[in-house]
């Protein structure tokens, strides 16, 4: 019961279409709405730090209180490792990615 309960809140029709909007609205403003600059390290830098204070958060606070939002990232599993590490990468490889829309788009407006 409880399992579905879980399953059926995060399919839940509203958070499910939150998050896909979103995603939607950062990518036009990112891309075609805000003034159109090229992306340097200092935007990964402050992507990494941005990390950094989550995780802090996420284990100094949320962990000591017994609220686990993504059980994945808990210390207590053996998949720690690799779920930080996919999160990592993700975060390199969203720069790479993004920084290459971004000077793919203002070089058609030129």
């Amino acid at each position: 019961q409880q399992r579905r309960t879980f399953i059926g809140y995060v399919t839940n029709f509203r958070l499910t279409q939150l998050h896909v909007f979103n995603l939607l609205f950062a990518v036009m403003n990112g891309a075609y709405v805000a003034p159109k600059r090229p992306l340097h390290l200092g935007d990964l830098a402050a992507g990494a730090i941005l990390l950094v204070v989550y995780i802090w958060w996420y284990y100094g606070i949320l962990d000591r209180l017994g609220i686990h939002l993504y059980p994945i990232f808990s210390p207590r599993t053996p998949l720690v490792i690799l779920s930080w590490s996919l999160i990592v990468a993700a975060c390199i490889g969203g720069y790479h990615f993004w920084k290459g829309v971004l000077e793919e788009v203002q070089e058609q407006e030129e």
